[in-house]
């Protein structure tokens, strides 16, 4: 199976952050056109979800919240 996102992607401070079956969470940056891996997980393939200024995502397979 590739390696794809799996999540939709969440807009939080101008950047574009989402989960993928490569167990990581990657944050997109639209303005420089820069990708990176912000945190090493679960598989992510829920919606992230902004709360008190942080972004949760929940790992599909386990219920975890990260």
């Amino acid at each position: 199976m590739t390696n794809i996102s799996h999540s939709q992607g969440i807009l939080f401070n101008n950047k574009l952050y989402f989960g993928s079956g490569d167990q990581n969470v990657y944050e997109y940056d639209p303005i420089t056109k820069q990708q990176k891996i912000i945190q090493n997980l679960d598989k992510i393939r829920t919606s992230g979800l902004v709360l008190n200024n942080k972004i949760y995502f929940c790992s599909n397979n386990e219920g975890t919240i990260y």
